[in-house]
């Protein structure tokens, strides 16, 4: 999947439920093992990481706060 459209429904998502959409950007970012910066550089996502980005942004959705989840 390209990340730019995983970020686009993720954020949309959060904003919805009142999340604060940086939150994506820190869980994708810890997900692939890069600086929050480096984002813009990935074109895409493997499923893999799609779903292990998923995941964790279920947990954050259903409300876990994002430093409990990323340790």
């Amino acid at each position: 999947m390209k990340t730019i459209e995983l970020r686009k429904s993720l954020k949309s998502k959060f904003r919805q439920l009142d999340i604060d959409e940086v939150d994506v950007d820190f869980i994708i970012a810890n997900v692939l093992n890069i600086s929050h910066t480096e984002l813009s550089l990935i074109e895409e996502i493997s499923s893999a990481d799609e779903e292990k980005i998923n995941e964790i942004a279920e947990l954050r959705m259903a409300g876990k706060p994002i430093d409990k989840i990323l340790g």
